[in-house]
């Protein structure tokens, strides 16, 4: 079930990762697509690593 979670995850971080900045933020001129792009790696990173450290836990 965990596997599974995680894997809608991913998909959904990929999916926002090419659908924001094509469709929201392609016509900004600021640092808001860095924003962006820097909050969605560290959740994204942070779900990993505990994804990552739980996994014996989890399957145990």
């Amino acid at each position: 079930m965990r596997d599974r979670a995680y894997l809608l995850w991913s998909l959904l971080v990929l999916a926002l990762s090419y659908t924001v900045p094509y469709f929201v933020l392609r016509e900004c001129k600021d640092l808001s697509l860095y924003a962006f792009w820097l909050v969605l790696t560290l959740v994204h990173f942070t779900v990993t690593l505990i994804y990552l450290r739980g996994e014996a836990s989890w399957r145990s």
